[in-house]
């Protein structure tokens, strides 16, 4: 996109719009703050911590035990999650072409003049055009299937990642925060090797320069979503924070689509940076498992904000990019990039609208909270309800099998131990009472058994909560197995328990749709074979359903 910047840049009207964003992306913010409190309480659930709330009211001798059911719990999700939603040796996607497909009009004068080639003598029917572009259309979607296939396997910017492996931190981050986000496509740009044939059918090696898609997990700890909005699609922008280090920085300085002398100007300005860790950042770091009071790397970073959503045609253009006069007032979808409140990029997308960037996974949706709820939310009292109970048995049991006495020190001599130990002889004093003891042992009552009952009360509340029990989690041995004595009756009972997760499983069937529509978008864009792909008016692939 760096042939878009042609025209002066207004700098006042930058001014404006940094201004203007920078002060959207502290509403939102502080809109966020109270889900980042829920966040960090998830993790400390995760890891086994207690909040600091629940320490505070603990006394040092009482037990800090913490069983890791949540830790369970969300790893289970997961890997029952990925089971479900990748099975081996299918595909959890496909594109096909709308029942009634509309293709462009060169498409169509290509199929009405092969079909009178081959059929000189033969009058045409509607049933049989509307069969033949039904036919054109199907073979157009198993094209863009081909192909988007073929780009899911090295979906990473570097190396060899694919989609699987991308997608399964999604799926932790929606399972342990509530949602996880995937950004993309973006486009990254390679020297390849290809066949082509020449117009006189001669085959030639050529070297060119190809674009590939890729994408990126967005951690949900630097995404800013549009909190006021009910659904992520009535959003009115959305931002990513970014903390790049000085080298980072000026290499952006030097890419064409970005602002270098703006950047350049900062850093001399600003040499030391601007990163200040916020209030989350420094609970995190807590958890960490040095436990430094402070953690090093502050100095010489750079907090860049990255904005997603509609901006006015008059900033496009004074951003430098070219815009029809006629699409001036006009709000259009576009990329800022700022780093406080100075623009250093801004982009038009090249989607057409309902594209989005950002591809979110909600695990459980509520009416509530944007971007949904975690389980370790779900589970929250449960868990607690373990740790409590837990705490109290192995306190009681400490009480109970110690070894507790009781010491009259008049009755003791001097000499005497008074320490309580293996082998040790206690000495009276020649002036104690007749048959009075010095030393006498006291007894407690134990409560194990009932605190045992409560603790198996407290994990069977946690495995209705959650769906993840013995038969979910794969552990049919903990499973009546009556249920389990013939094929069929295993087959149902494996069916009854992937039920509950089906509504789980339509969530990521959304994220999926959104995520292949934005490839289908992507490669009727920048892929060189592009015309062969189009499957309806000037951007086909929105006759393309995933």
């Amino acid at each position: 996109m760096a042939d878009e910047i042609t025209l002066t840049i207004d700098r006042d009207r930058m001014t404006s719009l940094g201004s203007t964003l920078r002060a959207r992306f502290a509403a939102y913010d502080k809109a966020r703050r109270t889900v980042e409190e829920q966040w960090i309480k998830n993790v400390r659930q995760f890891v086994g911590e207690y909040d600091p709330k629940i320490l505070s009211n603990l006394k040092p001798e009482q037990s800090k035990a913490y069983p890791r059911v949540t830790r369970v719990k969300v790893l289970s999700m997961v890997a029952r999650l990925h089971a479900l939603l990748f099975p081996a040796g299918e595909s959890n996607w496909a594109i096909e072409a709308s029942p009634i497909p509309s293709l462009p009009l060169p498409k169509l004068v290509e199929i009405v003049g092969r079909w009178a080639a081959e059929n000189p003598d033969k009058q045409a029917t509607q049933d049989e055009m509307d069969r033949i572009v039904k036919l054109t259309a199907d073979e157009i979607a198993k094209k863009m299937q081909k192909v988007i296939d073929d780009q899911l396997s090295d979906a990473g910017a570097v190396g060899s990642v694919d989609y699987q492996e991308l997608v399964r931190d999604v799926i932790f981050s929606g399972v342990l925060y509530g949602c996880g986000v995937l950004k993309g496509p973006m486009t990254v740009d390679t020297l390849a090797s290809s066949i082509e044939v020449d117009d006189n059918g001669v085959p030639q090696v050529i070297e060119t320069t190809t674009y590939r898609p890729y994408f990126e997990v967005t951690p949900i700890w630097d995404y800013y979503p549009d909190f006021s909005a009910k659904d992520f699609k009535q959003q009115d922008g959305e931002f990513q924070r970014h903390v790049y280090s000085r080298h980072t920085l000026k290499t952006l300085a030097d890419r064409q689509d970005f602002m270098g002398d703006v950047i350049r100007d900062y850093l001399r300005e600003r040499p030391n940076g601007n990163y200040t860790k916020k209030t989350y950042e420094q609970e995190l770091d807590q958890l960490s498992d040095d436990k430094q009071e402070t953690q090093p790397g502050e100095d010489k970073k750079f907090e860049l904000i990255e904005f997603w959503g509609c901006i006015s045609g008059h900033d496009l253009r004074g951003a430098g990019i070219e815009v029809k006069d006629n699409d001036l007032d006009k709000d259009l979808y576009a990329c800022v990039w700022m780093i406080d409140n100075k623009v250093i990029k801004v982009a038009q997308s090249p989607y057409p609208e309902g594209v989005s960037m950002y591809h979110q996974f909600v695990f459980e949706k509520d009416e509530v909270n944007l971007t949904g709820s975690g389980l370790p939310a779900i589970m929250r009292d449960s868990q607690l309800g373990v740790s409590t109970f837990t705490r109290m048995l192995v306190d009681n049991a400490a009480t109970v099998c110690g070894p507790s006495v009781e010491l009259d020190l008049d009755q003791l001599s001097p000499n005497s131990s008074k320490s309580i130990a293996p082998f040790t002889a206690y000495l009276k004093d020649n002036a104690s009472p007749s048959g009075a003891r010095a030393v006498q042992n006291i007894s407690f009552d134990s409560h194990i058994p009932e605190l045992l009952q409560a603790i198996r009360l407290m994990n069977e509340f946690a495995d209705t909560e959650t769906f993840v029990n013995p038969m979910t989690g794969g552990d049919f041995e903990n499973t009546p197995s009556e249920a389990l004595r013939t094929s069929g009756n295993m087959s149902m009972a494996l069916a009854a328990a992937a039920l509950p997760f089906k509504d789980i499983v339509r969530n990521f069937d959304r994220f999926t749709k959104s995520v292949i529509h934005a490839l289908v978008e992507w490669n009727l864009v920048y892929n060189p074979r592009r015309e062969d792909l189009r499957g309806g008016g000037a951007k086909g692939g929105r006759d393309a359903r995933a």
